[in-house]
C-alpha cells in the first residue's frame, strides 16, 4: 500500500507557475489550494485497479469517517466500537486564537519612564497678590503672629470654587459685573451679629477662564456691629476702606476651625445666602493665577484708577484705560507673587499569574510545535496592555468631558450633538470625570435648519462639532489645536460614508475601503482612531491634542512596564508566571483637561428606530 504525504511548499513549485500562466492567478492561498487539489486528483487517478471482476459490492471501501472512540483501560482499547475509520485527522488550519482588540492609548499620551516607584511633580505659578498669605490664613507658616494690621494679609483679588454659587444661589443664577457684594461670618439678619462678625464688601470682576470660579475684588474689611446694606454701600470702592484698628482678613471670616457659617448677600436683598460651616473649607478662597485669568485693571483702572477691574475675556463696551501721571504718582503699585507647590505620582501595580501541566507542555510541543510557556506569556502582556490602553482611553474621555463642562460654564459652549429628528426636547447625559464623579450636561433637542436635511448633511454636523472641539482646546489649552480623534465603530462609518461627498467636502484622507481601521486617516489634520472596546451605541467623541513631554496633558509613565517572574510550582512541578507592570498614570502640568474635549452624539441607533436622521 502506498501512502503519499503533501509537502505543500513543493506544490506550489510544482503547479504554481502554470496556474498563474494558464488562470492568472496570483494569490498565494488560492495557489495553495489549488496546487494541493490537483495533487491529489493526480493521486487518485494515477491507482492501477488489477482486482479481477471488481465491482461495487466485493470491493471492501474505507466507509463512512468515524473518529474513535476513546475507551476506558485496556478494556476500553480493545473495544470494536470504539474503533474509528481509518482516516488521519489533520489539522487544517493553525490552532485558533482570539484576537485582542487593537490597542490605541499610547498612540495618543506621552510616555515618560520613572527612574522609582514614586516621585513629585513640581509646579510654579504667578498669582496675583498684594497680601503675604494665601486667603489671609494665620498663623503663618513660619509660626510668626499676624501684624495688627491684618488686612494687609487680604489679596487685592481672590476667586472662591464655583460649587460655591451652585450651593447658595441656585443653578442657573449669575452675578452681575461691578456688582457689590458682602461675605460676613455671622447673620446680619439677626441681633447677634456684633463687634466679633467680620465681614467684606466685594465686587464681582468676572468668573475664570478655565475653571469658572467667581473672581472678587476687596472692597473693604471690617468687624460688626452694622453690616453693609443698601444705605452703606461704598461710594467709592477702590478707596479701600479697611479696619486699620481692628483688622479683618478673609481668614477671620472664614475660620475654617469656628463653627459659624459663611454668609453672602448683595445690597438689594434682605435675605443672605448661607455656606454651610461644615462646606466652607471646600469653598474657601483662593488667589488668582495670572496667566490663566489675567485681570484688566490690576496694573492700572482708569484715569482715576476707580474704573471697574475686567476679567479673562475682552468686553466691549466698557472702557479700558490707563492712569494719569498725577495718579500714578499717587498710587502704590500692585503686586503680583509666585507660589510652588508639588505633586506626588505612584507607581501603581497590575499583575496577574499562569500556569500549565506538565501534559500540556508535552502534547502542545510535539504535536503542535508550541511552546506553552510562551504561549501563555503572550496572554498574559496582552491581559496588562489591554488594562493599560482601557485605562488611558477612559481617562482621556473624563478629562475632556471635565473640560468640556467647564468650557460650558464659562464660554456657553455645549457641543452636544442630537442627530434624531423626532428628538424635539433636550435630555442629559452623566459620565465620569477628572476628579472620578459623574457629572451631568444637557444634549440639546434636534435643530432644524430647513427643509434640506438628509444624512449627509446629518453627517457634516459631526465633522463641524469635531472642527469646533479641536479649536475650542487651541483657546483653552494655548498650546495648539487637537491632533487626534478617538471614536467608536458606528461614528467612524458616518465619516468613512462621507469622506469622499462632493457636495460638501472637507480635507480628509479617512479610508473607504475597510483596509485600515485603526486608525482610519485624517480629518481636518487630526488623526481618527477607532477604539473597538467602546461599544456600538455608546456614541461619545474625545477630540485631544498630543503635546510635548513638557506640556500639560495624560502622561503615561511606566516604572517596571512588564516584568517576567518565572518559577516552579512545587505542587505541580511545571512553570508558573507572574507578569507584573507598574505604571502611573498622571494629569500633569495646570489643567491638562484643557487639552482634550469629550462631546456626546445622539445618533438614534440606541432606540433602533429607523429615523431620517439616523447616522448609519
Amino acid at each position: 500500500m502506498e501512502i503519499r504525504y503533501l509537502n505543500e511548499e513543493k506544490l506550489i513549485e510544482k503547479f504554481g507557475p502554470q496556474l498563474e500562466k494558464t488562470f492568472g492567478i496570483t494569490d498565494r492561498n488560492k495557489k495553495k489550494w489549488m496546487s494541493v487539489y490537483i495533487q491529489n486528483h493526480l493521486l487518485n487517478e494515477s491507482q492501477v485497479f488489477t482486482f479481477p471482476q471488481a465491482g461495487l459490492l466485493n470491493t471492501p471501501g474505507m466507509g463512512n469517517v468515524a473518529a474513535p472512540a476513546f475507551g476506558i483501560g485496556q478494556s476500553g482499547f480493545y473495544n470494536p466500537s470504539n474503533t474509528g475509520s481509518g482516516d488521519l485527522f489533520p489539522s487544517l488550519l493553525p490552532i485558533a486564537i482570539n484576537i485582542a482588540a487593537k490597542t490605541v492609548g499610547f498612540d495618543l499620551v506621552s510616555v515618560i519612564p520613572m527612574q522609582g516607584p514614586a516621585g513629585i511633580l513640581p509646579y510654579m505659578e504667578y498669582v496675583y497678590a498684594n497680601g503675604k498669605d494665601p486667603y489671609g490664613s494665620y498663623p503663618r507658616p513660619n509660626g510668626g503672629n499676624p501684624g495688627i494690621n491684618k488686612y494687609q494679609d487680604n489679596p487685592l483679588v481672590f476667586k472662591v470654587p464655583y460649587g460655591t454659587w451652585q450651593d447658595i444661589l441656585g443653578a442657573g443664577k449669575k452675578l452681575i459685573v461691578g456688582g457689590l457684594y458682602v461675605f460676613a461670618n455671622g447673620n446680619p439678619s439677626v441681633s447677634t451679629f456684633g463687634p466679633s462678625n467680620a465681614y467684606a464688601v466685594v465686587k464681582f470682576i468676572g468668573y475664570s477662564r478655565i475653571d469658572g470660579d467667581p473672581i472678587f475684588e476687596i472692597v473693604e474689611t471690617a468687624y460688626g456691629p452694622n453690616p453693609p446694606s443698601a444705605l452703606s454701600a461704598p461710594v467709592n470702592p477702590r478707596l479701600r476702606n479697611f479696619d486699620a484698628i481692628n483688622g479683618v482678613s478673609l481668614a477671620d471670616i472664614w475660620n475654617l476651625s469656628g463653627t459659624n457659617d459663611v454668609y453672602f448677600w448683595d445690597f438689594t436683598t434682605t435675605t443672605p445666602k448661607t455656606i454651610p460651616a461644615a462646606n466652607k473649607a471646600s469653598y474657601k478662597p483662593t488667589l488668582v493665577t495670572t496667566l490663566v485669568d489675567h485681570i484688566a485693571g490690576f496694573t492700572g483702572a482708569g484715569a482715576t484708577n476707580q474704573d471697574a477691574m475686567q476679567g479673562s475675556y475682552l468686553n466691549f463696551e466698557t472702557p479700558l484705560e490707563s492712569m494719569t501721571r498725577g495718579t500714578g504718582e499717587e498710587t502704590y503699585a500692585n503686586a503680583i507673587a509666585l507660589q510652588m507647590f508639588t505633586k506626588s505620582v505612584e507607581a501603581k501595580t497590575q499583575k496577574i499569574t499562569a500556569q500549565v501541566t506538565i501534559e500540556q507542555l508535552q502534547d502542545m510541543a510535539r504535536q503542535y510545535g508550541i511552546d506553552a510557556v510562551s504561549a501563555l506569556q503572550n496572554g498574559l502582556i496582552n491581559e496588562v496592555v489591554q488594562t493599560i490602553n482601557k485605562q488611558i482611553i477612559q481617562r482621556l474621555f473624563a478629562l475632556g468631558w471635565s473640560n468640556h463642562i467647564q468650557a460650558e460654564r464659562t464660554m456657553g459652549v455645549n457641543l452636544n450633538l442630537q442627530l434624531e429628528q423626532n428628538a424635539s426636547s433636550s435630555s442629559t447625559k452623566n459620565y465620569l470625570t477628572k476628579d472620578l464623579t459623574l457629572a451631568s450636561m444637557t444634549v440639546p433637542a434636534w435643530q432644524n435648519y430647513g427643509g434640506f436635511e438628509n444624512q449627509d448633511t446629518v453627517h457634516s454636523r459631526l465633522v463641524a462639532k469635531i472642527l469646533a472641539a479641536s479649536n475650542l482646546i487651541q483657546i483653552r489649552g494655548r498650546r495648539g489645536k487637537g491632533t487626534f480623534v478617538v471614536l467608536n465603530a458606528q461614528l467612524a462609518t458616518a465619516l468613512q460614508k462621507n469622506a469622499g461627498y462632493s457636495f460638501a467636502p472637507y480635507q480628509n484622507t479617512i479610508a473607504q475601503d475597510g483596509t485600515s481601521l485603526y486608525p482610519i486617516g485624517t480629518l481636518l489634520g487630526m488623526t481618527v482612531y477607532v477604539d473597538p472596546n467602546i461599544a456600538w451605541d455608546e456614541t461619545l467623541v474625545l477630540v485631544g491634542r498630543k503635546g510635548e513631554d513638557t506640556e500639560p496633558g495624560l502622561k503615561f509613565m511606566p516604572y517596571i512596564l512588564a516584568e517576567k517572574i518565572q518559577t516552579i510550582a512545587e505542587g505541580t512541578m511545571t512553570p508558573k508566571i507572574m507578569l507584573v507592570s507598574r505604571y502611573a498614570l498622571v494629569d500633569a502640568g495646570f489643567y491638562p483637561e484643557t487639552q482634550y474635549v469629550t462631546f456626546y452624539v445622539a445618533s438614534g441607533e440606541k432606540s433602533g428606530q429607523a429615523l431620517p436622521a439616523n447616522i448609519v
